[in-house]
């Protein structure tokens, strides 16, 4: 479906010491207050929130130029865009290893990095109207992966900024939601409003863990530039359960569904008996509408609006996906899970004549969406408040 980025609009929204809303303030951390956005949505209500999703200047290249199939590697290697993703990734590193801080160069209006924006209304009796907490997100690019990732561009040819490419399991370029201490004199906003319980919902979770010495753990799991990575292969659930305990989340519940058979005391083998109690299996296939095993319905279930909800989607399984993704974005069955679900992850699988370096990773696949397809899918998710990256 073609698809454009709505005229971009700017708006003022200052985040501070609660009571005293205004661009012209600073912090006494040294923070400046964020002077300016351009809003590409308008604003919602969510959880009593006025939220608004700001795409940032790294990512709307891959926006404001669609239909952008057939020029994915020319827009990688622009060199202004080498520039601005080599920045939000720093900033990204800047986060990983200090999540209770947040850096005035990641909240400034130049900052290259996306932003979720909640300012208080009406809903938020006792707050100060106006008053606003930016939260940063890494910029959405049209690889659906690391924005330097190998995936046939040969970027490190075409830019002289770029000395290598990354790994295609590089996650190091996400920016993720976090509950680390407040910085002082900011206002308390999502994430942290979330007063109830943490729930990861994982539909594709491989096996718990393997052992440390396996070899072929290490390769699937193993270090990338000295951070975590990943893979659709190896264990995610431990995987996740690490970055956001990183980040001061810990989850109080976990549901995970894997298609592939195991044998359970295999399975469970390697969970750990403090994990047990939370954790909850199911070794069959999820359902994309009404069955057994719908996990949009099992969210609806268990989540509730003041509960910090992570689902991860990555079953190989496109027609499915597909459908458990238009259900997140439409609500057309009235499940209301993109108001429930927090932060998502996504592998999107492309399948597309103009970009037939990208088939090479989904080998098996005979249904997959455009990059402009893409692209648009995870804007409108984080345009409904969704904090949406794309998985590997």
């Amino acid at each position: 479906t073609a698809w454009r980025a709505p005229m971009l609009t700017k708006v003022l929204c200052a985040f501070g010491a609660l009571g005293a809303p205004g661009p012209a303030a600073v912090h006494a951390d040294g923070h400046r207050r964020l002077r300016a956005f351009a809003q590409a949505e308008p604003s919602i209500l969510r959880g009593g929130w006025n939220f608004s999703y700001v795409p940032g200047p790294a990512e709307l290249p891959w926006l404001a130029s669609l239909p952008i199939d057939g020029r994915a590697c020319e827009t990688a290697a622009e060199p202004t865009q080498v520039a601005m993703i080599k920045e939000a990734l720093r900033l990204a590193d800047q986060l990983r290893a200090a999540p209770a801080t947040l850096p005035a160069a990641t909240v400034d209006d130049s900052s290259p990095l996306s932003h979720m924006v909640y300012c208080h209304g009406a809903a938020n009796p006792g707050q100060p109207s106006g008053a606003c907490r930016v939260e940063p997100i890494e910029p959405l690019n049209g690889f659906g992966r690391h924005p330097f990732a190998e995936v046939g561009c040969n970027l490190q040819q075409r830019s002289t900024a770029l000395a290598k490419e990354s790994s295609i399991f590089d996650i190091d370029f996400m920016v993720l939601a976090s509950r680390c201490a407040e910085q002082p004199g900011r206002p308390a906003a999502p994430p942290s409003v979330h007063t109830g319980k943490n729930y990861f919902f994982d539909a594709g979770c491989s096996v718990y863990s393997r052992p440390r010495s396996s070899r072929q753990s290490k390769a699937m799991m193993g270090s990338v530039r000295g951070a975590l990575g990943g893979s659709a292969r190896g264990p995610s659930i431990p995987l996740f359960s690490d970055l956001y305990k990183a980040r001061c989340i810990e989850f109080d519940g976990i549901w995970a569904w894997e298609a592939h058979t195991f044998r359970p005391e295999k399975w469970w083998r390697n969970v750990p008996l403090e994990v047990r109690h939370k954790l909850h299996f199911f070794n069959i296939p999820i359902e994309s509408a009404g069955g057994a095993s719908d996990v949009l319905d099992t969210i609806g279930q268990v989540a509730r609006p003041e509960d910090f909800v992570v689902l991860k989607l990555d079953i190989d399984t496109f027609e499915v996906e597909r459908q458990v993704v238009e259900e997140l974005r439409t609500n057309a069955r009235k499940t209301n899970a993109s108001s429930l679900v927090d932060e998502f992850f996504f592998e999107y699988h492309f399948l597309t004549p103009n970009e037939p370096h990208l088939h090479h990773y989904w080998m098996s696949s005979k249904r997959g969406g455009s990059i402009d397809d893409a692209v648009a899918l995870m804007h409108d998710l984080r345009a409904k408040g969704v904090r949406s990256h794309f998985w590997i």
